[in-house]
């Protein structure tokens, strides 16, 4: 390029290359799996998905279509409920008996609780680490609870209403941060690196503190 006379030397837009990078981002094809008692875990991970992918599928473990959907997805979102603060069971062994399947996948994890986390997310993180999996994300959300016999999760329609609110505020944003390529870690530090002992003790720590959290709330509910 000419300017005065003087040889200008100009930066050459790779059209091509740009298109190639946002094909690829439109491309990608994510899909929600879910192990639900209650609706939370489905209500979340389909609010995920759909927010993320208006076209994006989720389903259940329980569904024959799961698997299938599962191999031709780049990007995996499990969702389910901590239960005594670690995954159900009946999710481990969907995840150990067909292993092969999360072989280079990324996983993104989302764990709904009544009372407090624990490590679920972290947990099924490690499992799935076993597996070859790439985890890069992990959102833990309070929600309404299922049991009602204990005081401590007897919550008002209220509360419950809000809680839900809340949920969907942070799925909103988590959405946002994943597109900007930042996606929310929620689960512990101890996703690869540290030991599963070093990973049990700050479950336990987490638990206490949670704990203590919760009997504050009770005690400021009593006065």
């Amino acid at each position: 390029m000419l300017r005065n006379n003087k040889v200008i030397k100009t930066s050459v837009i790779d059209e091509g290359q740009i298109n190639r990078k946002l094909l690829a981002y439109e491309s990608v094809k994510m899909v929600g799996i879910y192990f639900s008692g209650t609706g939370n875990s489905k209500y979340a991970v389909e609010l995920f998905c759909k927010e993320y992918d208006n076209e994006s599928r989720t389903y259940s473990i329980e569904d024959t279509e799961a698997l299938t959907a599962v191999t031709e997805a780049d990007l995996i979102v499990f969702a389910y409920s901590v239960q005594f603060s670690t995954v159900p069971k009946i999710l481990r062994d969907y995840i150990t008996d067909h292993n092969g399947l999360w072989k280079n996948k990324k996983v993104f994890i989302i764990a709904t609780m009544g009372l407090f986390s624990g490590d679920g997310s972290g947990m099924l993180g490690h499992l799935l680490q076993c597996c070859g999996a790439e985890v890069i994300g992990g959102l833990h959300l309070k929600m309404p609870d299922s049991i009602a016999d204990e005081k401590a999760l007897k919550r008002p329609l209220e509360k419950n209403s809000e809680l839900v609110k809340q949920a969907k505020q942070k799925i909103n944003e988590s959405v946002k941060r994943l597109k900007a390529g930042k996606p929310t870690q929620d689960f512990p530090s101890s996703i690869g690196m540290h030991s599963p002992k070093q990973a049990k003790e700050r479950q336990i720590m987490n638990q206490m503190a949670e704990l203590q959290k919760q009997l504050d709330e009770l005690k400021k509910q009593e006065n």
